[in-house]
């Protein structure tokens, strides 16, 4: 499907939305789409993204599965 097309689908899909929180969501996602700068992050939280990518680089994580298990097995203890 060609850009134009998925537009026009869009446009005649928003055209029938009656529902204000949908319309409101779409719109925040179209202006979020459009911001040059997605995040500002300070010092701190640039040394911890940088952190935690040397982590994964490493192995040092888990997966979903594996820590949804961990916590399911937490939970049973409390």
């Amino acid at each position: 499907m060609k850009v134009a097309e998925i537009q026009k689908s869009i446009i005649d899909q928003i055209r029938t939305l009656e529902d204000p929180q949908l319309l409101k969501a779409i719109q925040s996602l179209i202006a979020a789409s459009k911001t040059e700068e997605k995040y500002q992050l300070n010092e701190e939280q640039k040394k911890s993204v940088e952190i935690s990518r040397k982590q994964i680089e490493n192995g040092e994580y888990k997966d979903q599965k594996e820590f949804m298990t961990e916590v399911r097995s937490w939970l049973k203890e409390k």
